[in-house]
């Protein structure tokens, strides 16, 4: 707890290369955990690092999905993110949004849209204004401002 405590302290004063070192040698002692691990990926994203980034954020996933547990959405959405971002268009990206819009519901109206982009983007293109729609709707319900949500929500 206090390593954990300490690596936020310099993630949040913005001393993004100590946290990493702390977390780097920390993983290095006492092998992946997953509070490290999510960590060092969370670093990683600030810094731009996308693709290890990414495979950190799968590793933990695919640690969920070992133990049964369901993943945390925010590990989830960052790792679907950061797919979107590196041209990954596949059907698990797709899932994941799916999964989602389920799980984080607050979030609806921009996992709607980048499901839209999927689709439209695999040339789906019914399923894809079907989404859009879907998007509008849950938008309104959320009380966003209406306008063109095309391409909207696709950073992080």
């Amino acid at each position: 707890p206090i390593l954990a405590l300490r690596g936020e302290t310099l993630f949040r004063a913005g001393r993004l290369r100590e946290a990493e070192e702390l977390y780097g040698s920390a993983i290095k002692a006492w092998g992946r955990q997953e509070v490290l691990t999510r960590a060092l990926a969370r670093i990683w994203d600030r810094q731009g690092k996308k693709e290890k980034a990414r495979d950190l954020y799968g590793e933990v996933l695919a640690g969920c999905a070992t133990c049964g547990a369901r993943g945390d959405p925010f590990v989830k959405r960052r790792f679907a993110d950061l797919c979107l971002e590196l041209g990954d268009r596949s059907s698990k990206v797709l899932e994941l949004y799916l999964s989602l819009v389920r799980e984080d519901p607050g979030g609806k109206a921009e996992y709607y849209r980048k499901i839209s982009r999927i689709y439209d983007d695999q040339g789906y293109r019914e399923e894809a204004v079907r989404y859009r729609e879907f998007a509008r709707r849950a938008g309104a319900e959320a009380g966003e401002a209406s306008g063109d949500d095309e391409g909207k929500g696709l950073s992080p």
